[in-house]
């Protein structure tokens, strides 16, 4: 079974939405820490200001309620740094 908690922040200045946010963080870090029971908790912060970035973290949660790890993008090697490392 799953569960998704969802917490919007809105504030009126970036260093107040900073501040907000670390302590929320800090507060479900402390809740992690006292479930004991097994649960994997996952904890993802984005800008929603920020279409990329949300669209980011919606595909993130579509992963990890499928029970699957989001793959990190392979960087291709430009021709100079295939060059350099001989992988021709």
């Amino acid at each position: 079974m799953k569960a998704l908690l969802t917490v919007s922040i809105d504030d009126s200045s970036s260093s107040d939405l900073k501040q907000a946010i670390n302590t929320m963080q800090n507060a479900c870090q402390q809740g992690r820490s006292r479930i004991n029971n097994g649960a994997k908790i996952r904890i993802s912060t984005c800008n929603a200001d920020d279409p990329q970035e949300l669209q980011t973290l919606m595909g993130k949660l579509k992963w990890w309620s499928l029970g699957r790890e989001v793959e990190q993008p392979v960087k291709k090697k430009s021709w100079i740094r295939h060059l350099i490392e001989d992988d021709w």
